[in-house]
């Protein structure tokens, strides 16, 4: 095997052995005969709603990179953007975080934009999904504290951690990152003029600008409004789609409102894990604070898979259909930026 290939299969392995193992646990809670015994009691035109609100996420996220693009001078269309999106989704579901520069390349390869910029463009995406995701945080927290509280602690403190030790290995880890840089930055004094002109460091300036453009982008949006409004569209539709699978079983339909956003919250932290599409993480953690509104624990199991599952399948159909459509588009000639007009 190629040693190019050792660390990302290492990585592949390893988040998918630890994806497995957390859904073996959440299995083996349950009485699983039991658990498939209730598939007849679903209501499936819930479970399409859900599935259509997870849709209309993906396409307010696509119009929102095109504005974060159109400061850059980039204008690729609503379509390339929905395409690449959904393809980088589709990456996700493989190696978790490969998505985001796999849409890049999705990009680049349909309009011509290139990666170092549209990856700028991707973090500033990244970067409001995690400040919106700790406001879901907070706010489930501020609303439903006496409720979260436990759980959250009995998930990740963990049982017989000893907190001196936690300390020192943070005190370890700290000394080291400043070793390593102080290194570093020997390294560079010494031999910087070197370092400047050599023809890697040049390359990796000129990305570094490319993609600190990117990210600076934010700060000339065209279209404030469109940005702020879509971004908070994104995350009322993963609240409904969150919220609506509640419905899907006559056992659970009286969960309330409030309920969504401890499901919306959990939901979040479990997707955000580094293992491939929240496998795992995201049926504890949505499953634990379903039954801690009352669910019964093989039905909050029950529909946090199917919650999963159906936003997984819609991913992996409309992300195939994407890529297909993407490889049959002609490659796009280079295109010009107006910043360079």
């Amino acid at each position: 095997m190629s040693k190019k290939l050792v660390k990302p299969v290492l990585q592949y392995t390893l988040s998918l052995a630890v994806a497995i193992g957390i859904l073996w646990y959440v299995l083996s809670q349950v009485e699983l005969e039991k658990m498939l015994g209730k598939l007849h009691l679903l209501n499936y035109w819930w479970i399409g709603a859900s599935v259509f609100f997870g849709l209309l996420s993906y396409l307010l996220r696509a119009y929102r990179w095109n504005l974060l693009l159109a400061p850059i001078g980039y204008r690729p269309g609503f379509v390339p953007t929905f395409l690449a999106t959904m393809v980088g989704y589709l990456a996700n579901l493989l190696l978790p975080r490969f998505g985001e520069v796999v849409r890049c390349g999705m990009l680049k390869r349909s309009d011509a934009v290139p990666v170092s910029a549209s990856l700028g463009t991707v973090l500033v995406d990244r970067a409001f999904d995690l400040l919106a995701l700790l406001s879901i945080v907070g706010m489930a927290l501020f609303l439903e504290f006496d409720v979260l509280k436990d759980f959250l602690a009995q998930i990740f403190q963990g049982e017989g951690t000893d907190s001196s030790s936690q300390g020192f290995f943070f005190y370890y880890l700290l000394a080291g990152v400043v070793l390593v840089a102080g290194l570093l930055w020997v390294i560079y004094r010494l031999y910087r003029v070197q370092i400047l002109q050599h023809a890697l460091y040049q390359k990796a300036s000129g990305f570094v600008r490319e993609l600190l453009a990117g990210v600076m982008s934010v700060r000339k949006l065209e279209s404030p409004v469109g940005f702020w409004l879509s971004t908070i569209l994104i995350w009322v539709m993963y609240y409904l789609m969150s919220y609506l699978i509640v419905f899907s079983l006559p056992a659970t339909s009286d969960i309330d409102f409030i309920a969504g956003l401890s499901i919306l919250a959990m939901g979040g932290i479990g997707m955000a894990a580094p293992v491939q599409g929240g496998l795992g993480t995201y049926h504890l953690l949505v499953s634990g604070v379903l039954m801690l509104y009352g669910a019964e624990e093989n039905e909050a199991v029950l529909l946090a898979f199917v919650l999963h599952t159906s936003q997984t399948l819609l991913v992996i159909v409309v992300g195939s259909i994407s890529f297909l459509i993407s490889m049959l588009r002609k490659k796009a000639q280079p295109i010009t930026s107006s910043q360079h007009v």
